[in-house]
This record gives structure tokens, C-alpha cells and sequence, in this order.
């Protein structure tokens, strides 16, 4: 890129009927993490390309565009190219390392994420070489990849032409040029039943401490104070725990509209709690309970039905 591709008609470069169509596709062997924190993921890949220009070697000048450091172990399988029997060239290319991507983070704990590799020529522009999904060989995983925390789901490899907009101070440049672009994606998804029990067993169990606050005697206003007051303190500590790997997004995920709702329900009992104490402290013990029974009963279903349109207001 950069402006520095081969001039149009090039023998090394083009063809007279056209750009250079390069086979492509991938095997994806393992993925070692997946770091939301961090945006990246580190996996163990091999690249092929297939192609019958004699004139251009595309396993010599692809480059990876998203690598997330300069560390990035890249391997090719031959040093030249091999001839197949079919007179088409062939290469190899592992590559072993982190990439950087940008995880949407709305839907988390339930989020679906792609993990991305993103491969491109760095010298020849789609007039001399464009990027061809392998028909006969489509990108597959290995079998017995296991990613804890995530299900992988089946990879597929993109190919779109990229334009560049710019010189880039080459003064040789028209700044029209388009590259060929391959993006090899692993779609990956959380288990949905474990996920669910890991983040809100303990939610379910702190706002059921909520709702016990409710049953206490009216006259008992320190045990009640002093339950709300620990549900509120625990909360905060699930809410630490469990979005912590959030503090670098820039919007509300799922979860934490979810913990909002409930620190909500949490300072409405102790709310009722202290209203209960004062307010009520004229009326007879089974008026009181009463009053207590019903505020409950209308709390916690408005947090129910809240929490069930949040739920379906981000996963439909």
C-alpha cells in the first residue's frame, strides 16, 4: 500500500487479462485467549494461497494488518512457492501471535464476538492481484479446539477490494487505488446456561436478601436497615467483580443496566424500610405489614418486568 504499487501493466504485475486471481483460505489450529480487557486474542493459523501468475509471489509481499503488537511469528511452509501438477503455484503461511479487534461489548455476558485476522497485499493493487475464496477447500477449524469460556462457531474467510484515499505524500500517486483484502473470521459465542448461572445465581441471591427485607417486623427497622444496607454492599461488590472488564467501554452493556436496576430495587426496600419506621409508626402492627407486603409485591414486579425488557430490548 502506501502508493507504492507496481505500475500499470508491469510484466511482474499484471496480466494482459486481468488481475491476478490468488486462491486463499485457512485452517485455524487453536485459539489460546480471548482478552476482552485488551481487545485481542492470540491463535495459531495457517494461510494458503493458490495462484498461476508466474510473475507475482503473494506469500512474499501479504502482510497482516491487525497484529496487536510488533511480536507476530510468521512462518511459510516453502520457501519458494511449489508447482502443482496443474501448473499453479502454491504457498503456506502460519501464523502464530495476537491481533487486536474490537469487541461489542452490548450484550455481554450473552455478547457474540468475531475474532479477526485481516491479510493484504502490501504492494500490488486490485488492477494486478485480487483475492479469491478457496472453492475447494474452505477455512475449518480443528476439531478439538477447545477455548474455555466460548463455543466456536464455523469460520468463513471475506475478501472485498479496500480503497485508499490518499497519496501518502507520494507525489507519483493518484490516490485512487484499492487493495484486495482477506479477513479470516471465527465467530465465538458464550455457553448460554452457564453464563446465565455464573453472572445472576449470585445477582438472585442478593436481591432475594432485598426482598426478605420485606418480612421483617415493622418494629424490627435496625434488622431491616442493616439487611438492605449489606444487599447494597455486596451488590457493589458483584458489580466490581463481574464488569470490571467493562471499564474501558464507552457505553452501558446489558449487565451493567441490569445491576443498576437492581441497586434500584435494593435502595427502594431500604427506602420502604425507613418510610415504614416513620411514617408508619402510628398505624397498628398488621396495617404496617400490610403496607410492607404490598410495596414488595409492587417493587419486585417492576423490577421484574424491568429486568425482562432490558433482556429482550438487547438481545432481539
Amino acid at each position: 500500500m502506501l502508493g507504492l504499487a507496481a505500475p500499470a501493466g508491469s510484466a511482474a504485475a499484471q496480466s494482459s487479462s486481468g488481475p491476478s486471481e490468488v486462491f486463499v483460505g485457512a485452517y485455524i489450529n487453536d485459539v489460546k485467549e480471548v482478552d476482552l480487557a485488551t481487545n485481542s486474542f492470540s491463535v495459531d493459523l495457517y494461510f494458503w494461497l493458490r495462484w498461476t501468475n508466474p510473475d507475482i509471489d503473494p506469500s512474499q509481499s501479504i502482510e497482516a494488518l491487525n497484529p496487536r503488537d510488533a511480536w507476530l511469528a510468521v512462518t511459510r511452509l516453502y520457501d519458494e512457492p511449489e508447482q502443482l501438477s496443474d501448473g499453479s503455484y502454491y504457498n503456506v503461511i502460519r501464523y502464530l501471535g495476537s491481533f487486536s479487534t474490537k469487541f461489542a461489548m452490548h450484550d455481554y455476558p450473552f455478547d457474540r464476538q468475531v475474532l479477526k485476522v485481516i491479510l493484504e497485499d502490501a504492494d500490488l493493487t486490485t488492477a494486478d492481484l485480487v483475492y479469491v475464496a478457496d472453492p475447494s477447500s474452505p477455512t475449518t477449524i480443528n476439531p478439538d479446539l477447545d477455548l474455555p469460556g466460548w463455543v466456536p462457531d464455523a469460520p468463513k474467510v471475506n475478501v472485498a477490494n479496500t480503497p485508499y484515499p490518499s497519496t501518502w505524500g507520494n507525489t507519483d500517486a493518484t490516490g485512487d487505488e484499492a487493495y484486495s483484502r482477506v479477513t479470516i473470521k471465527l465467530p465465538v459465542h458464550r455457553p448460554v446456561v452457564s453464563s446465565a448461572v455464573k453472572m445472576f445465581f449470585p445477582l438472585g441471591l442478593v436481591l432475594l436478601t432485598g426482598v426478605l427485607t420485606f418480612f421483617l417486623k415493622p418494629t424490627m427497622v435496625e434488622s431491616k436497615v442493616a439487611t438492605a444496607i449489606t444487599a447494597l454492599l455486596t451488590l457493589v461488590a458483584l458489580q466490581f467483580t463481574v464488569t470490571g472488564v467493562l471499564d474501558s467501554v464507552g457505553y452501558l452493556t446489558m449487565i451493567e443496566v441490569i445491576y443498576a436496576l437492581s441497586f434500584m430495587f435494593v435502595l427502594y426496600a431500604l427506602g420502604i424500610s425507613i418510610y415504614t419506621a416513620w411514617a408508619k409508626r402510628d398505624l397498628e402492627t398488621a396495617d404496617a405489614v400490610r403496607f410492607d407486603r404490598r410495596s414488595m409485591i409492587f417493587g419486585f414486579a417492576a423490577h421484574l418486568l424491568a429486568l425482562g425488557g432490558t433482556v429482550v430490548g438487547f438481545l432481539v
